[in-house]
C-alpha cells in the first residue's frame, strides 16, 4: 500500500517539473519577442527593423523599414533603365518596356517584405524555429505588365529563331571546292520562354538578360566532316546529245537534282532515289518511247548516270550496282554507259572511303560537268586509267515480214542490222603497273529487217500495217546484266506481233522460198535447227519461223 502512494507522489513531482519547464518557456519567449519590438509593433513604427529578407537580390536584414523601403526605390528606379533582354548563344532580342506596360511596385514589395519578416522573427517564426522549420527569407518583386503582349514579343523572337539544321557543303568555284560552314537549327519553346521572363521579372537573377528556352538541332555534316574533303577525285566533261528535242532540259534536271549530294564514310548512294523517278512531276519532259534509249527521257538520265559511274571509278568508289546497255551509246565510251530508268534498274554507288565525297554536277553551254571531290591520294605516278577491248562480234540474224501494200516480187530493206560485240573494261593504275577488269559488257546485234511482197498476185491474207511491225521497244530489250551468258550469232530479238502464216514451207522438203529473194549461198555444213526447215534446192541455210516471221540466218548484205 505505502508502495502505490509513493508511486503517485513522484508522478506529481514529474508533472510540476513538466508545467514549471513550460511556463519558462513561454514567459522567455515572450520577453525575447517585446526585445525584438515585433510582438505588437505596428508597420508604421521606424523603431522596428526586419529580419533577413530579401528582395531580388538586396538584402534587408537589419534595416527599418523606411530605410527598406528606400533601398527597394532606389532598385526599381535602376531597373526602369534597364533592357529587357532575350539571349540565345551570342544574339541578344529587345522586349519593348514600353509595350508591355512594364512597371515595378516598391510599396507593394515593401509590405510583402514586412509581413515576411514578422512571419520570420515574431511568433509565427519561433514555432517555426521550435518545429524545426526555415522560413523563406525571399520576397519577389511586385511587378505589373501585359502578359498577352509578353507572349506575342517572344513569338516574334522565335519565329527569328526558329529553323532547321542546315548541313555543310561545299561551293563549287573555278573547280574548286570551297567549305560552306555548317548551322545549327533552333526550335524555341515560347511557353517556357514566357515562363523564364516572368520568373525573371520578380527575382532579377540574371538582370534582366534572360536565356531563351531553346531546343538546339545540331547538323549532320559539320564544317569539320568536310575541311579534308576538297580535293578533285576526278571528273567527266563532255557535250549533251541533242537526238531528242528535251535532252538539254532533262540532262540539266538530274544534274541538279544530283549536284550537292554528299557521300559519307560507308553510305550507299542511288540514282534512282537522288534524280528519280524520271516523270514530269519531279521535272523532266517525257520523250517517245520509241528514242533509242528506253529511259523515258531519250537517255537524258542515263548520259548522267553515265558520267557518274565513269568517274566513280576513278575515284576509288566502290560500284554495288550498274547496268549496261544492250548496245553502245553515242554520248559515252563503250563499256562505260550504266543504265537506269528510275524503277529497278539503278546505279549505286559506295563510299568505303574515311572521309565524305561530295558530288558536283552542272550543266554549261550546253556541256555537262560530273566531278567528285573527297580526300585526295597523291598522283605522283599518274591517274588510274579505263581502257575498254573488245573481245568477240556477233553478226546479225535477219527478219523477213511479208507486207502486202507491196507488189509481189518486191522486196524492201526496212533497216540494216548491226553487229554485236563484247568488250571488257580496265582499270589501269599506274602507281602499281596493274590492270584490274571492271565489267564484261554484251551488246547484242540489231537483226536486217526485210519487207518482201506476196507470193503470188491476188494472194488472201490480212493487210499487213507499217504501224505493225515491231518497235524498237518491242524487239529489242535494252538493258541487261554483266554476268548475262554469252549470246549466240544467231540470237533473235524479243516479242514480235503476229502475222498469220503467209509464209509456209512444206514439210516434205519443198523449195518454196519467199518470193525476189535471191537464193542463198550454199552452207551445207550449217546445223538446221529444230522446228526449221531447209530453203532452196539442197539448200541447208537456217531458217525459223517466228509467229508467222521468218528468220534467215546469216543472210547476205542487201
Amino acid at each position: 500500500m505505502s508502495g502505490i502512494v509513493l508511486e503517485k507522489k513522484q508522478y506529481k513531482l514529474f508533472g510540476g517539473a513538466f508545467a514549471l519547464l513550460l511556463i519558462q518557456s513561454c514567459v522567455f519567449g515572450a520577453v525575447s519577442l517585446l526585445a525584438s519590438g515585433l510582438w505588437d509593433q505596428p508597420d508604421s513604427e521606424a523603431g522596428g527593423r526586419l529580419s533577413d529578407v530579401q528582395v531580388a537580390g538586396l538584402s534587408l536584414a537589419g534595416l527599418t523599414i523606411e530605410e527598406a523601403r528606400a533601398s527597394v526605390k532606389r532598385k526599381v528606379e535602376d531597373l526602369s533603365g534597364m533592357p529587357a533582354v532575350l539571349t540565345l548563344e551570342d544574339r541578344t532580342y529587345l522586349l519593348d518596356k514600353e509595350k508591355l506596360g512594364l512597371r515595378f511596385e516598391a510599396e507593394e514589395t515593401i509590405r510583402q517584405a514586412v509581413e515576411r519578416s514578422r512571419d520570420s522573427a515574431g511568433l509565427t517564426g519561433w514555432f517555426q524555429r521550435l518545429a524545426g522549420k526555415q522560413a523563406d527569407g525571399t520576397v519577389p518583386l511586385a511587378v505589373h505588365y501585359d502578359r498577352s503582349e509578353l507572349v506575342r514579343q517572344v513569338e516574334l523572337i522565335a519565329g527569328e529563331i526558329d529553323r532547321k539544321a542546315v548541313a555543310a557543303t561545299l561551293r563549287i568555284e573555278n573547280n574548286k571546292a570551297v567549305v560552306i560552314p555548317d548551322q545549327a537549327g533552333y526550335q524555341v519553346d515560347v511557353e517556357e520562354t514566357v515562363s523564364a521572363v516572368e520568373t525573371e521579372f520578380r527575382t532579377l537573377r540574371y538582370g534582366l538578360r534572360i536565356p531563351i528556352k531553346a531546343k538546339k538541332d545540331e547538323p549532320a555534316i559539320t564544317r569539320k566532316d568536310l575541311e579534308k574533303s576538297v580535293d578533285l577525285l576526278g571528273e567527266w566533261n563532255g557535250t549533251i546529245g541533242t537526238e531528242g528535242p528535251s535532252r538539254l532540259v532533262n540532262v540539266k534536271r538530274a544534274a541538279d537534282l544530283l549536284n550537292g549530294t554528299i557521300l559519307m564514310p560507308d553510305q550507299v548512294f542511288s540514282f534512282n532515289e537522288a534524280a528519280g523517278p524520271f516523270t514530269t512531276a519531279k521535272g523532266y519532259q517525257l520523250i517517245d518511247e520509241r528514242q533509242a534509249i528506253p529511259d523515258g527521257l531519250g537517255g537524258s538520265a542515263v548520259q548522267v548516270a553515265s558520267a557518274l559511274y565513269e568517274t566513280a571509278l576513278t575515284s576509288s568508289l566502290s560500284v554495288v550496282e550498274r547496268h549496261s546497255a544492250k548496245r553502245p551509246v553515242d554520248f559515252q565510251r563503250i563499256g562505260l554507259e550504266a543504265f537506269v530508268n528510275g524503277r529497278d534498274m539503278d546505279l549505286r554507288l559506295a563510299n568505303r572511303m574515311k572521309t565524305p565525297v561530295y558530288i558536283h554536277a552542272a550543266v554549261e553551254q550546253g556541256r555537262l560537268r560530273v566531278a567528285l571531290y573527297g580526300s585526295g591520294q597523291s598522283l605522283e605516278k599518274g591517274k588510274p586509267q579505263l581502257m575498254a577491248e573488245t573481245t568477240e562480234t556477233f553478226s546479225p540474224g535477219t527478219i523477213v515480214r511479208v507486207d502486202r501494200d507491196m507488189k509481189p516480187n518486191q522486196e524492201r530493206i526496212v533497216r540494216v542490222g548491226e553487229k554485236g560485240l563484247r568488250a571488257k573494261v580496265f582499270l589501269y593504275d599506274p602507281g602499281l603497273n596493274q590492270k584490274v577488269l571492271v565489267s564484261d559488257n554484251l551488246y547484242q546485234p540489231v537483226p536486217n529487217v526485210i519487207a518482201v511482197g506476196p507470193r503470188e498476185v491476188g494472194a488472201v491474207g490480212t493487210k499487213s500495217r507499217e504501224d505493225d511491225w515491231p518497235t524498237e521497244a518491242e524487239a529489242e530489250p535494252w538493258v541487261g546484266s554483266e554476268a548475262e551468258e554469252e549470246l549466240p550469232p544467231e540470237i533473235i530479238y524479243g516479242s514480235v506481233k503476229p502475222y498469220g502464216d503467209s509464209y509456209a514451207p512444206a514439210d516434205t522438203g519443198s523449195s518454196a522460198r519467199p518470193p525476189d529473194i535471191a537464193p542463198l549461198p550454199e552452207n551445207t555444213g550449217a546445223a538446221v535447227p529444230q522446228g526449221s526447215a531447209s530453203v532452196g534446192a539442197g539448200a541447208a541455210v537456217k531458217v525459223e519461223k517466228n509467229n508467222g516471221v521468218i528468220i534467215l540466218h546469216d543472210a547476205p548484205e542487201r
